[in-house]
């Protein structure tokens, strides 16, 4: 498998992209749930499902999890793992959680524990904490070009 090593300039045109697709995510997060109150934020639908604020929790808790990874990345100190190196792996369990997150899709993937919310009391803070993650993923992002 070749890799391509993207320019400079394009390197700072995905970062550029990104870093506003996080600015318009954070805008509209605020835009449609800073007005909610903690008592709207945890109602759940039925007790299977995930309140608002357990869904930006989980948001969260996946967004920490990698944090390390980028710090490994950015210092050129990550490695792939014989499973990464193995094209048809990372192809084919991406496609399948890309699908598992379609709305639409009737296959469900539980969430795996790590990434799983906190209880459904949580407090109405959780969507400034979640809008304040895009900064640290933004340094990174800057790290990268």
């Amino acid at each position: 498998m070749v890799q391509v090593t993207p320019t400079a300039s394009e390197r700072s045109a995905i970062v550029h992209e990104f870093t506003a697709e996080l600015t318009d995510i954070s805008q509209r997060t605020r835009s449609t749930f800073d007005g909610l109150t903690s008592d709207q934020l945890n109602w759940k639908p039925s007790a299977q499902q995930w309140s608002v604020a357990q869904c930006f929790d989980h948001l969260i808790t996946s967004n920490k999890a990698y944090l390390p990874i980028f710090e490994r990345a950015v210092n050129s100190q990550l490695r792939n793992s014989l499973w990464q190196q193995m094209p048809i792996l990372p192809t084919l369990f991406g496609r399948l959680l890309i699908k598992s997150l379609d709305p639409k899709t009737s296959r469900k993937l539980k969430a795996p524990k790590l990434f799983q919310p906190a209880s459904s009391d949580l407090d109405g803070a959780i969507i400034d904490r979640f809008i304040s993650e895009p900064a640290e993923l933004e340094i990174y992002s800057y790290r990268f070009s």
